[in-house]
């Protein structure tokens, strides 16, 4: 499934229906109002297309002017850099930003 949020879309966002960690990213692009693509993993063929774009498999998968960012922290990460918004997603300050980073439950491993 496909859904068009703006004709000038800068990026296309594949997730599973069952990816906790997509709302996260769909999130910061709505908050900054960045044009994407939502495209809906869930079937085989949908499958094969993401482990060409990230053999690991993993969701969120971000695909921004031909380059293939995956993992909700990375995106982010990369949104503030490659499309800032009127929201700060990321404090400038590495220490806050760090602060930041080890509130997110997708950055801790047990």
């Amino acid at each position: 499934m496909s859904t068009r949020r703006r004709a000038d879309l800068a990026s296309a966002l594949d997730v599973h229906p069952f990816s906790s960690y997509r709302q996260k990213v769909v999130t910061a692009l709505y908050e900054n109002g960045t044009s994407f693509e939502y495209r809906m993993f869930d079937n085989e063929r949908a499958s094969a297309e993401l482990a060409a774009l990230w053999p690991i498999g993993r969701f969120p998968v971000l695909v921004d002017g031909g380059r293939t960012i995956p993992e909700a922290s990375i995106i982010i990460d990369h949104l503030g850099l490659r499309h800032p918004g009127p929201v700060r997603l990321i404090p400038d300050d590495p220490r806050a930003a760090l602060d930041v980073r080890m509130m997110d439950p997708s950055s801790t491993f047990t």
